[in-house]
């Protein structure tokens, strides 16, 4: 109800004594949800239903209103959405899309080649973090950074091309003097106005 109708929250829970819904009740609907789209692509408003129960889950799990069984129930489910490199949207478990970094500068340059968790709009990484820092999950979530920290096992030495810098190295000379002369003539033109 917080989350859904901020606004209406006191009138829910003091007027009519509604309850927030707790942990238990979100991994339910979750799962649902998980099974209803189970390897399809998924429309905005799942996609936005996802993310925020999410959300709420991990708001849950702040609050300890969810059980340990009813969140390891859910951690290997296609209960995560995701874009794939195509940009369609689907649920994924968590060993079949990456976690973008902070900056998503990997994302962006990786976007067309994994698929990437991707909350709906409105919500970032931050807002399920205390989710993903679960000890049930922690381990299972595969990190872009991880990845690209990895040094390559192939190691080189460079080769120098001697004929090739011979032939740059003389013409730096005419691509300076070239240089001088535009700088000479923007210099000489802004001088007339």
């Amino acid at each position: 109800i917080k989350r859904t109708y901020p606004v209406l929250e006191d009138f829910f829970s003091r007027k009519l004594d509604i309850p927030n819904a707790t942990g238990d009740i979100l991994v339910d609907d979750i799962l649902i949800l998980a099974d209803r789209w189970l390897g399809v692509s998924i429309p905005e408003s799942v996609h936005s239903k996802v993310t925020r129960i999410l959300v709420g889950i991990s708001s849950a799990l702040s609050t300890s209103t969810i059980s340990p069984k009813a969140l390891d129930s859910f951690c290997d489910r296609a209960v995560f959405p995701a874009v794939t490199p195509l940009g369609e949207h689907v649920l994924c478990s968590t060993n079949e899309f990456f976690v973008p970094d902070e900056t998503e500068k990997l994302r962006y340059l990786l976007r067309r080649h994994a698929t990437f968790l991707s909350l709906s709009e409105g919500y970032s990484l931050v807002d399920i973090q205390p989710l993903l820092a679960t000890p049930a999950l922690e381990h299972r979530l595969r990190r872009v950074v991880e990845f690209s920290e990895v040094e390559s096992p192939i190691v080189y030495e460079p080769i120098l091309n001697i004929p090739l810098t011979e032939k740059y190295k003389s013409r730096v000379g005419h691509v300076e003097r070239c240089a001088r002369g535009v700088i000479h003539v923007l210099y000489t033109d802004t001088d007339l106005f």
